[in-house]
C-alpha cells in the first residue's frame, strides 16, 4: 500500500472555497441592505388583443347557439379566401 504526500498547493483549497463563501454572503448581505426590488410581469401586446376573447369565453358567450353559428360562418369564410 503506497501512501502519497500531499502536496501544499492541495490544503490552500479549502481556505479559497471559504473565502468564496465568504465572499458570497457579503454579497447576500449588501444586496438585502439594498431598496427591496419587485418583479414586475407584462402582458404582450398580443395577450392584450386576446384577452377580451378570453374573458368572453369565461362569462359562457360563445355557448349561445347564435354566436356559435355565426363564429363558424366567419372561419369558414376566413378559411375559403385563402
Amino acid at each position: 500500500m503506497n501512501i502519497n504526500k500531499i502536496a501544499a498547493s492541495n490544503i490552500s483549497i479549502y481556505s479559497k472555497d471559504v473565502d468564496v463563501k465568504k465572499k458570497s454572503d457579503d454579497a447576500i448581505i449588501k444586496k438585502s441592505d439594498n431598496k427591496m426590488q419587485t418583479d414586475t410581469l407584462q402582458l404582450s401586446e398580443e395577450m392584450l388583443k386576446l384577452k377580451p376573447i378570453l374573458e368572453r369565453i369565461q362569462s359562457g358567450y360563445y355557448s349561445d347557439e347564435k354566436i356559435v353559428n355565426e363564429v363558424a360562418k366567419r372561419i369558414n369564410f376566413d378559411l375559403n379566401q385563402e
